[in-house]
């Protein structure tokens, strides 16, 4: 019994600190998830021409210049994002 003592106690150290470092793991992956969508190179194009790429990339009927599909409105862009919803409210050119 003597014999088993000392490698399960270090099992057990081993363990908790296999607990302790999948915590840490998984506080720095979160981390790193929310600032690499911080750093996200969308992030860096002008309103403008956001608002531009959400006018062109609407499918317009040619008879009412309106959205042809309620899946196609200006309301999927204002799901995105805080900033993509202002860009989205400040288009005229959407409603």
């Amino acid at each position: 019994r003597d014999l088993l003592r000392a490698p399960e106690q270090e099992l057990m150290q081993i363990d908790a600190e296999i607990a302790k470092l999948q915590s840490r793991r998984v506080i720095l992956d979160t981390f790193v998830t929310a600032h690499r969508a911080l750093l996200s190179p969308v992030r860096r194009i002008p309103n403008e021409i956001l608002a531009e790429i959400f006018v062109t990339s609407l499918p317009y009927s040619s008879f009412y210049h309106c959205p042809t599909s309620v899946d196609t409105t200006p309301l999927k862009f204002m799901s995105v994002c805080k900033n993509w919803r202002r860009v989205a409210l400040s288009t005229p050119e959407l409603w």
